[in-house]
């Protein structure tokens, strides 16, 4: 039976940080019983390495967690404990899932570049705190940002509440949708407390905050993807940005190069800069190197959480409506929204009175960039998924669209004409069809959409350009992928990455000869899908 534990926002933590030849070390102590480093060896540790031989195969491995042994004759500049993290599962074996058989988890080869830490209880209330110590910095981050993650181990790998394994809601015929990793809500939020260095070793940020898994498919990748939550339960609700910029946000993620759907690790920072510089919104990624409770814990990209902060925050607004498939207001409300895709599927967009009048309520120049974007990069989960739509009453009350999850892209085997006419014409209940074929049947619309479209060729869009962005890219990801490769197998090796970002730099060289031919035919088939629906 597991320990219950007391509540960790009851913590207060004393912290001291020497950064400097002497090194940085980190002190996380309980106020109940105010431990000195003299009274450690008193106190209960979790002496995972004793389990090395344990079979993972039977998925249940909370044992790991609920072994209290004495320490005798303990010395902090003697005793070392075995990082032994790393052997826990963190998604089923065997993976029998043909959707994520790249994505089974298997077992690491050690690494060098863990972290010293002892992990210790106190009063049987807590587990598994840390005193790790960073000697060398730069040997530790190689020149990246540096996140510290410290959570109490049962919050993450208990097989009743540990929130980053399969665990007691583990579905061996649906591990997408089954396992602890998949539920969602602030049941499902465990504190971490956070070390934020930037690439120099200069510490931003560090406190106490929620944290929960991210994502979708990713959440049963053996790394996920976690969503943080600085709040005033926290005695925290912003932490200092890694972006130059911002000053701070209010929600970020650390998202895994898992999530990248077979294909090139930073497709999807790449795209996301891309929208950025065509001031599209997006989330603002970066790499950084993150350890848990001192092991090495993999290379993760630190990016701005999109949601009702990021527009607050970047816009400088107090209201917002907010839609996601299917019409569905995320914030705010969706009424609006499908008060005006009734509107258009009743009223025909070739008609000049009634296009000028859409034109009131989006913004065109943002939907034909946003658009343009999905197309050209080939998004197989577009337009039926992945779309969102926001306005403001205190901006000009116009509907606008951001990039989100452009994982699925980068295929050059993908007929994007075909892929959109099915996905819009189709069976299903695809909730942005009226719009889409209402605009591209338009000849000013479509006009426009060309005109637009050789403009951002002769920059964003440009080859050349998209050719250097993507080799550069390469190169801040590269020296990160060794340590990578080793802890979570993903790439499979630096041969599948660089044949990952050559077939990539090839897709975009065959993108070019493709677009234009495929608009053409999505414009005919918006013209007869519009002459359908009005008889004409």
């Amino acid at each position: 039976m597991e320990r219950k534990l007391s509540k960790l926002p009851a913590i207060i933590l004393l912290l001291v940080a020497l950064i400097g030849g002497a090194g940085l070390w980190f002190f996380i102590l309980k106020s109940k019983a105010s431990i000195s480093l003299n009274e450690l060896k008193e106190i209960g540790y979790f002496n995972l390495s004793k389990y090395n031989n344990i079979d993972y195969s039977k998925d249940d491995y909370s044992v790991l967690l609920n072994d209290k042994s004495e320490v005798e004759d303990f010395d902090i500049a003697e005793y070392n404990l075995t990082p032994t993290l790393y052997k826990i599962p963190t998604t089923l074996i065997p993976n029998k899932d043909r959707a994520l058989n790249q994505m089974n988890w298997k077992l690491p080869e050690l690494q060098e570049n863990n972290l010293n830490y002892l992990h210790f209880i106190s009063d049987q209330e807590l587990a598994s705190f840390y005193i790790p110590a960073i000697k060398d910095f730069e040997a530790v981050s190689m020149g990246y940002p540096l996140v510290m993650l410290y959570v109490d181990s049962i919050d993450f790998f208990s097989d009743s509440t540990g929130i980053y394994i399969p665990g007691v809601n583990k579905n061996p015929k649906n591990i997408k949708k089954g396992g602890n990793y998949a539920m969602r809500g602030k049941e499902w939020e465990r504190p971490v407390y956070i070390q934020l260095f930037d690439k120099t070793g200069f510490l931003l940020d560090q406190g106490w905050m929620g944290t929960r898994i991210h994502g979708n498919l990713s959440r049963a990748a053996p790394q996920k993807s976690l969503r943080f939550y600085p709040r005033s339960n926290y005695n925290k609700e912003q932490v200092n940005s890694l972006f130059t910029h911002k000053p701070s946000e209010k929600r970020f993620i650390l998202r895994t190069p898992l999530s990248s759907n077979w294909g090139l690790i930073y497709k999807d920072a790449l795209l996301s800069e891309i929208a950025i510089d065509l001031e599209m919104d997006a989330m603002p990624s970066t790499p950084v190197i993150t350890y848990l409770n001192g092991e090495y814990w993999g290379y993760t990209n630190y990016r701005e959480r999109i949601d009702e902060h990021f527009f607050f925050e970047n816009y400088n607004i107090d209201t917002l409506d907010f839609v996601e498939p299917y019409i569905v207001a995320k914030y705010g409300s969706a009424e609006d929204y499908k008060k005006m895709d009734w509107w258009i599927m009743n009223n025909d967009l070739r008609i000049d009175t009634n296009y000028n009048l859409l034109l009131t309520k989006i913004d065109i120049d943002n939907y034909m960039r946003y658009f343009l974007l999905e197309l050209f990069f080939a998004n197989k989960d577009w337009p039926h998924n992945n779309v969102r739509a926001w306005k403001s009453s205190e901006l000009d009350n116009k509907w606008r669209w951001l990039i989100f999850d452009m994982d699925a892209t980068g295929k050059d085997s993908v007929d994007m004409a075909e892929h959109f006419i099915y996905q819009s014409k189709g069976d299903i209940n695809f909730w942005g069809r009226n719009m889409q074929f209402g605009l591209l049947a338009n000849e000013a619309f479509y006009a426009q959409l060309l005109e637009k479209y050789n403009a951002l060729k002769e920059e964003q869009l440009n080859v050349d350009y998209l050719l250097a962005k993507t080799d550069s890219m390469k190169e801040l990801y590269v020296p990160l992928l060794p340590d990578q490769i080793k802890r979570w197998g993903f790439p499979h090796s630096m041969e599948e990455f660089e044949e990952d970002h050559e077939n990539f730099k090839s897709f975009l060289r065959y993108r070019e000869n493709v677009i234009l031919d495929e608009l053409e035919r999505i414009h005919k088939a918006a013209i007869d899908y519009q002459d359908a629906l009005f008889k004409k």
